[in-house]
């Protein structure tokens, strides 16, 4: 059974973990909104906010780390942005986490694809945000 909860502080974590860091597990972000107990209507604000900064940090990942060509996803994650900062119910949170997801794992499959083209080091892993 989907627990948007756990889908949403999973998101956070998954975020918050860098390259060269452990996994971030609960509270363990920062402003510890990695959490499914804030993931409340009451507390929209606060996962608005910890969505958006998700987006931002993955976005920034993508191009220093992975080496995505910036205007390749500057479209898309501006966009994913935009609807972060007008989240208005959890379904739309969900809706967000969702499709950011998709977006990063989109660009993680393209420079594994190149990579298994390419004789460089090693392949970028879904682990990598």
């Amino acid at each position: 059974m989907f627990d948007a909860k756990i889908y949403y502080e999973n998101f956070l974590c998954e975020s918050f973990q860098l390259p060269d860091r452990p996994l971030v597990g609960r509270h363990g972000d920062p402003a510890g909104l990695a959490d499914t107990d804030h993931f409340t209507q009451d507390n929209i604000n606060q996962i608005r906010a910890g969505i958006a900064y998700a987006i931002c940090i993955r976005s920034n990942v993508l191009v220093n780390v992975v080496n995505v060509n910036y205007k390749l996803i500057d479209d898309s994650f501006t966009k994913l942005l935009a609807r972060a900062l007008s989240i208005k119910t959890l379904a739309d949170a969900t809706s967000v986490v969702t499709d950011t997801k998709t977006e990063t794992e989109k660009y993680i499959h393209m420079i594994n694809g190149a990579w298994r083209n390419s004789k460089t080091d090693l392949p970028i892993t879904d682990k990598i945000i």
